[in-house]
């Protein structure tokens, strides 16, 4: 039997540090970037995005598309050199340093000598109190400050505090200071008002040390975008039944460049970014060969507050946002979003299937999205965030990233959007998320629970109304099945579902190629109103080992899937997975090698789906 075969990978291309000249070419073609004057205490760290490479082998009457895309999982961080703090007497050697690559001046490494995080007691801190006046001593001339240097950063580093509250003996606070570290262990005096952390605590100076609020204070800190990690230490104070409690903060770098997405959850907005609560972000897209790239300004004004730009660019996709993020309004821990966004790609939809169907002039459909929101979003407890936002955006379809013509329908006459010309779409969404996860960035043990509501109002030409549900629950068991070294051993449950009732335009019903089934080999599946998927993979160690002095572990997974329209397709909007002749629902099954490294995850997997197509992926990150 004759078969093809398909390859794809993705490519990452190098951010200079310098982005003045980025965004003046980004403005002189005119992308609709604007800039505003914040990040969500709940914000996670930002997850690695997918390096997908495959090989795929298919029945020889099957078309096939280029799968999935890729960025790398490494950022960069930038930070301007401040001076050393006073030195320590000696240096943590357990903490491991990143190796920093300077792109703009000769000036030194910090010396080994500097401060470290070993000296928990030294001077240079915060405090809740004003500390006493002293008189003024004779200080050396102020020196000019060096230039902005660039470090690299690996998605996986060790990090300098474990974010565990240590339990106490019900001392009295006499006072809470805030304490920063650079990555390698040095103190400095901190790019972020102290006040934005201590806010995250219920505890003061007075009241007795609570181990339980203490943790609940540190699990928010460690979720806020600009901390890298974080503790908490208990200082003798004079009184033995005293204590000063000292939070202890590594920083990330004010401004970070990376070779990722960044989708905070929960969100409430629309956006190639944004996070969907099923079926990843954004809307589904086909975006062949591309790369991701983000510049975030973490910290503006010490506030906590984010700005972040992000593009995406490739052989079937040209994606820009800009999004403003701060966690809290005043004094209340209610936080506010804006974006604006231009998106211009290929998306399933209208992609694959054992039928090409095309645009009247033989080419491909491009869906041109351009609009904005505005979201509010608060904690409401300790692990369940929740979010309301108002969209707006404009659709349109046409036959390449920068074509003026529009279409409204197909070379088989079905229609591609609602309208003649665009469709207006205002729609506001609700969304929440209930996190019980042990670890944000690798999970081993809990369970999350994301949710959402979207509900559009008719306007314009096209009036477009529907409602929108869909959940998406994932829970991690450790589970003891089998293993060949020492390491986690964690069993991965996933289930999602959605419905849609009323008006289903194409460009958003629900594509069950997205998510966990992403790597589904052959034809594709179908979009619909309604869909179901359930998938599940048992992760275990192999061996441990060292490469290139960093430390490696490897593991194995055995997954599966199955996802399903629940006979959905013909009630989308001009019966594009029908036309294309799509299958409605899709089981795949599969091996995997998983490398955890300083670098990221990495995972070798090869899988079959029920059509006996089988393929082989190279990809970084998680599917879950």
């Amino acid at each position: 039997m004759s078969t093809k075969q398909t390859r794809s990978c993705a490519l990452s291309l190098a951010i200079p540090p310098d982005w003045t000249p980025v965004l003046t070419a980004l403005l002189g073609v005119g992308l609709p970037l604007v800039f505003v004057d914040k990040s969500n205490a709940e914000l996670p760290i930002p997850k690695p995005s997918v390096l997908y490479y495959s090989w795929e082998t298919a029945p020889s009457d099957a078309t096939s598309t280029d799968r999935i895309l890729a960025d790398t999982p490494a950022e960069l961080d930038v930070a301007p050199e401040l001076a050393p703090a006073e030195t320590a007497s000696e240096t943590d050697s357990t903490i491991r340093e990143p190796l920093p690559i300077d792109f703009s001046t000769d000036a030194p490494l910090p010396d080994a000598s500097s401060n470290s995080a070993a000296d928990l007691t030294a001077p240079e801190t915060t405090s809740q109190t004003p500390p006493a006046s002293q008189p003024e001593e004779d200080s050396e001339p102020e020196t000019a400050e060096p230039p902005v240097q660039v470090e690299f950063t690996p998605a996986g580093p060790s990090l300098l505090f474990d974010g565990i509250a240590p339990a106490g003996s019900g001392q009295t606070i006499t006072d809470i200071e805030v304490r920063f570290f650079r990555r390698n262990g040095e103190i400095f005096e901190g790019h972020t008002r102290p006040s934005v952390f201590l806010r995250e605590f219920d505890l003061e100076p007075g009241t007795p040390y609570d181990e339980v609020l203490a943790q609940q204070g540190l699990d928010r800190l460690s979720r806020m975008a600009v901390v890298r990690s974080a503790g908490i230490e208990l200082e003798p104070a004079a009184n033995p039944d005293e204590a000063v409690m000292v939070i202890l903060v590594e920083e990330r770098s004010p401004i970070v460049l990376g070779l990722y997405s960044v989708n905070p959850s929960p969100s409430a907005l629309e956006g190639p970014f944004q996070q969907n609560p099923a079926l990843g972000q954004g809307p589904d897209e086909n975006t062949g060969l591309s790369a991701d790239g983000s510049v975030r300004f973490l910290n503006l004004g010490g506030n906590d507050q984010e700005l972040t730009l992000q593009i995406r660019g490739g052989v079937q996709v040209f994606d820009t946002e800009l999004a403003f993020r701060d966690p809290w309004i005043g004094n209340d821990p209610t936080g506010i979003s804006f974006n604006i966004f231009n998106q211009r790609s290929v998306q399933r939809v209208f992609a694959g299937g054992a039928r090409d169907v095309d645009l009247p002039n033989r080419n491909t459909p491009w869906v041109h999205r351009f609009g904005g929101g505005v979201e509010v979003f608060r904690p409401v407890a300790t692990d369940l965030t929740l979010a309301l936002g108002v969209n707006y955006q404009q659709v349109s379809i046409h036959n390449s990233a920068f074509e003026r013509d529009t279409f409204d329908r197909d070379q088989l006459g079905e229609r591609l959007i609602v309208g003649s010309d665009f469709d207006e779409l205002l729609t506001v969404q609700f969304s929440g998320e209930l996190n019980r996860l042990d670890n944000l960035d690798r999970p081993l043990d809990g369970d999350r629970l994301r949710f959402g509501i979207d509900q559009a109002i008719p306007i314009g030409a096209a009036s477009i109304t529907y409602t929108r549900l869909s959940a998406n629950y994932t829970h991690f068991l450790p589970l003891d099945l089998f293993g060949f070294a020492e390491g986690p051993r964690t069993l991965v449950f996933n289930v999602q579902a959605g419905a849609m009732f009323g008006d289903v335009p194409p460009y958003d019903a629900f594509s069950i190629e997205a998510g966990p089934l992403g790597s589904y080999a052959g034809d594709g599946l179908a979009s619909g109103s309604r869909f179901a998927l359930v998938a599940a993979e048992y992760r275990f160690p192999i061996i441990n080992f060292e490469l290139l002095r960093r430390d490696v572990n490897l593991g194995g997974a055995i997954f599966s899937g199955f996802a399903s329209t629940l006979g959905s397709a013909d009630d989308v909007i001009g019966e594009p997975s029908v036309s294309r002749r799509k299958p409605e629902d899709g089981f795949v099954f599969g091996l995997g090698l998983r490398a955890d490294t300083d670098l990221g995850l990495f995972r070798l997997e090869f899988s079959i789906n029920d059509d006996g197509a089988s393929q082989v992926v190279l990809t970084a990150g998680e599917k879950f």
